[in-house]
């Protein structure tokens, strides 16, 4: 199947944006320009990309959905694993809740297998039904989840609104609508709810950007109703600053040769990110705002060049690698 370049720009744009805030999450004053970066970032970029992961979450051939759900859980497994062996090997233990709890960035790629995993079990004839009540009452449950007396699945269930609204979009002609938003109106748009973040709320929101809260348990300060308002504002922002990034990205399209590296870009940052803070706190390499920038663009193209290396690419899905060897080699022999 032929690639889209423009999914594949705004893929690649996103992980710009997970690289770049992941780079700069350490080094995020209050009162800072990366503060209010991190702020905006954190905004919108998992949820849009959670609403391309949807888009891309058709179902054609069941036997292949399947097998993609477990591709995706062999690389969770993966990395999981990797994950919890280092701190065995600083001498620390692993217990059941930590093998089982998504590391770090691992939540996204563990949830998603997740909602295709409900998309594969739930009938069509319901799922296609009544797309708009669907995600009508994802969000009302993403908002309302605050107030239940546990603290569980508030992400998972925060997160999928996003999904199914990318899952239901193959409905519409999502470019021609952009198109019809002026040009500068998103660039002025997109600058206007950054300097809105800077000047108003340039302090630590992440309590409220992250889905995790319960709004009895985060703030005790703060009224349970306010920040159910927050959780509305903050879903209302992620699908304006999306429609505007995709309405940009729709004018150029200059990055769609790198959209196939983001998973590998986004299962691979990591490690480089932790190395680079290391030798910043120990003084070997300077950051300031810009340096922290040109940092980010040195991992990105620096894991695109390490994409093309057979065996980074094969450790993300070494069961699937070696099965697809044996059916050729068995192939061969008849």
């Amino acid at each position: 199947m032929k690639r889209d370049k423009f999914w594949d720009s705004l893929k690649f744009i996103l992980i710009f944006f997970v690289v770049y805030g992941h780079m700069i999450e350490t080094y995020t004053p209050d009162g800072s320009f990366n503060r209010a970066m991190y702020n905006f970032i954190y905004t919108f970029h998992m949820p849009f990309f959670m609403f391309i992961s949807g888009r891309f979450s058709q179902i054609k051939d069941r036997k292949k959905y399947l097998n993609g759900i477990i591709f995706i859980l062999e690389t969770y497994i993966v990395f999981q694993t990797i994950r919890c062996i280092k701190p065995i090997l600083a001498g620390g233990t692993i217990s059941i809740s930590d093998l089982i709890s998504p590391k770090g960035t691992l939540w996204y790629i563990a949830y998603l297998a997740i909602y295709r995993f409900i998309m594969y079990i739930v009938p069509h004839k319901y799922l296609n039904r009544y797309p708009v009540i669907i995600i009508s009452t994802s969000f009302a449950i993403g908002i309302l989840w605050g107030f239940m007396p546990i603290c569980t699945f508030e992400k998972i269930i925060s997160f999928l609104p996003y999904f199914l609204m990318g899952y239901y979009s193959v409905q519409y002609n999502i470019k021609d609508k952009i198109k019809k938003i002026p040009l500068f109106v998103s660039l002025i748009g997109i600058i206007t709810i950054f300097a809105i973040i800077y000047i108003f709320i340039n302090y630590n929101i992440g309590y409220i950007i992250y889905y995790e809260m319960n709004y009895y348990l985060v703030d005790f300060k703060t009224s349970p109703l306010i920040l159910c308002i927050d959780r509305i504002i903050v879903y209302i922002s992620a699908i304006i600053i999306s429609i505007l990034i995709m309405r940009v990205v729709l004018y150029t399209n200059v990055f769609s040769s790198y959209g196939s590296t983001t998973l590998f870009i986004y299962m691979y940052h990591t490690f480089i990110i932790l190395s680079l803070r290391s030798l910043i706190s120990n003084n070997f390499i300077p950051q300031n705002v810009i340096l922290l920038l040109i940092y980010t663009i040195l991992i990105l193209f620096s894991l695109i060049f390490l994409s093309n290396i057979s065996f980074l690419r094969y450790l993300m899905n070494p069961i699937t690698y070696i099965k697809n060897n044996l059916e050729k080699c068995h192939k061969n022999s008849i």
